[in-house]
């Protein structure tokens, strides 16, 4: 299990409280991050499957943006995101 899947079911059984069942073999290659039932109302049982990953920005940021963000912490403060 990765570490962003885990940091996902942590976030899904402590903070929403819901049951998880993580790496879920399926036929031939294919697999399930994390199965997650919420059983907080009885009367509806609501069941997720998420997939999770790591998305690289960077490769989307223009020229200009990239050297800015590449100065560190004060790069991205005279871009406006927070550090």
């Amino acid at each position: 299990m990765e570490t962003t899947e885990k940091i996902v079911e942590a976030y899904v059984r402590y903070v929403k409280g819901w049951l998880t069942i993580p790496n879920i073999k399926c036929e031939g290659q294919l697999e399930i991050d994390l199965l997650a039932v919420d059983v907080s109302d009885p009367a509806r049982i609501d069941r997720y499957h998420i997939e999770s990953g790591v998305f690289d920005f960077w490769r989307f940021l223009a020229p200009d943006q990239q050297a800015v963000l590449a100065r560190g912490p004060q790069g991205a403060r005279e871009a406006g995101r927070p550090t």
